[in-house]
């Protein structure tokens, strides 16, 4: 009797849950408006406020009570009846904090202005962003919102074609480009939603309710996504699309959804190898295995060829790859290129540790291999461990919603041990902002140099080990049904 009145009160909990969570998007939106902020280029958290401690003490209070509440609405749908009512809650509130955050200025990332300048570039000059700088056009009026002016685009020819399709309709309007990024993330969150709930329900109606809501009231998946527009939820969504056409033994269709997702942004293409050792391991027969095989080249040169086709001009049209290895940020490697640049010059340090993070990155993708063929993992498993391992030891940059990937390869099969360390992990990567807009200011410290770094390091991936330590030392506790359980 208990039990049933505890479940009668959970869709009235979530009410209250969601209401709160939403009242501080509200609240954000009101004290960072775009119509207020969009004469401000390049403004962030930091410098709208002057790097006020008050603002920085309520942005901590928000944060915490976000993930407050996130926490407490997954362990309700854990331990409520997966009904219709809470599945509908879970969908509204989804949809409602996306649409309320398209109205909020991106205030810790100004990523969504790089999309649509070199977009502008491609659609107004003609230019071939993997070729020319955005330096070239400052007298564009939208050059001033730009964040990376000396740099091609770190990002595949089908983003590349998507932007500039975008800024030809926004042309010199930033408020029209902005919504038109921000309405594509929206769209993209929901339909990776959409693909979470159809994973999941293969485990059962439980595991559907909880994967939905890890994925749509994720704080980071919310705020990354709708209100600061990244562009990651379609490389989310090709991942999950993957997986979906492994489980219908459809390897072809799998193959399509990495390199396409590999040609909006480059990291699908790294899960390839998984893809198709997984699908020699499923089929038993030589002539089999040498048509996937077949397929899979076919396909992934076919539209890789195709993609590249209206920005080819030679080997240099690949120089944003080779560029990568200059980027270092708040990841592990970094801290040992900082440190060992304090004996040589940090110029001659950063392809030693780029090519030690690509033999890194290597093995990972050899040990998954070796699983999937050995022990017959499937491929979400796979996929979450060889991210995982990326992140933490294979990768010289690092940004906070980069934990999205693991959250959404978690909702497909929820387990509460893995959520407690990935939860932490999202919000200690999002507390960096504190460090990056606040903190190192008044210090007097850059994050450009060892001591910023360490301290970065400290707040992102210190909790993580912790909380990753505590619930492996701890025997699993069972899940509400047995289905919950990983494949």
């Amino acid at each position: 009797m208990i039990r049933n009145e505890q479940r009668d009160r959970s869709p009235l909990i979530l009410l209250g849950l969601s209401l709160l969570g939403l009242g501080i998007y509200v609240l954000i939106v009101l004290r960072f408006p775009i119509e207020t902020y969009i004469r401000v280029p390049r403004s962030n958290i930091g410098s709208l406020t002057r790097r006020s401690p008050s603002i920085a003490f309520l942005m901590a209070c928000a944060g915490i009570t976000l993930y407050g509440s996130y926490v407490a609405a997954i362990l309700l749908c854990w331990r409520s009846s997966a009904s219709t009512t809470l599945r509908r809650m879970v969908w509204v509130y989804g949809l409602a904090s996306g649409a309320v955050l398209i109205l909020v200025w991106p205030i810790t990332s100004t990523d969504i202005f790089d999309y649509i300048f070199r977009g502008r570039m491609a659609s107004h000059y003609g230019a071939n962003p993997y070729i020319v700088l955005p330096n070239m056009f400052k007298t564009d009026p939208l050059f001033a919102y730009l964040g990376w002016p000396n740099a091609p685009s770190a990002y595949g020819p089908l983003w590349e074609l998507l932007s500039a399709r975008m800024a030809a309709i926004g042309d010199t309007s930033i408020w029209t480009n902005v919504l038109l990024h921000k309405g594509l993330a929206l769209a993209t969150f929901l339909v990776c939603g959409l693909v979470i709930a159809r994973l999941a329900r293969d485990v059962g109606p439980q595991a559907e309710l909880v994967g939905s809501a890890l994925w749509l009231l994720s704080p980071l998946a919310i705020w990354e996504i709708t209100a600061i527009g990244h562009n990651d939820g379609l490389l989310i969504l090709s991942m999950l699309l993957a997986i979906w056409a492994v489980s219908e033994d459809r390897y072809g269709w799998a193959t399509a959804a990495l390199v396409v997702g590999g040609l909006l942004k480059f990291l699908p293409l790294i899960l390839l190898p998984l893809v198709a050792i997984h699908g020699l391991r499923h089929y038993p027969s030589w002539p089999a295995r040498l048509r996937l095989v077949a397929t899979m080249a076919a396909i992934s040169i076919g539209l890789i060829v195709l993609a590249y086709v209206p920005y080819w001009e030679g080997p240099l049209t690949l120089r944003n790859i080779t560029l990568r290895e200059k980027f270092l940020n708040a990841a592990p490697l970094s801290v040992v290129t900082y440190t060992l640049s304090q004996q040589w010059h940090i110029d001659s340090v950063r392809p030693i540790i780029s090519r030690l993070g690509s033999a890194l990155l290597a093995t990972g993708i050899a040990w998954q291999m070796w699983h999937i063929w050995s022990e017959r993992r499937d491929l979400r498993t796979a996929f979450f461990g060889l991210l995982t391992w990326y992140l933490i030891v294979a990768s010289q940059w690092f940004q906070p919603w980069y934990v999205l990937w693991l959250l959404a390869l978690l909702a497909v099969r929820p387990t509460r041990q893995a959520f407690a360390w990935v939860g932490v992990w999202a919000f200690s990567a999002q507390t960096s902002y504190l460090l990056q807009f606040f903190v190192l200011n008044w210090l007097g410290w850059r994050g450009n140099e060892l001591r910023g770094q360490l301290l970065y390091l400290i707040v992102i991936f210190l909790p993580l080990l912790i909380a990753w330590s505590v619930t492996h030392r701890r025997t699993p506790s069972p899940a509400i049904e047995p289905s919950l359980a990983p494949s």
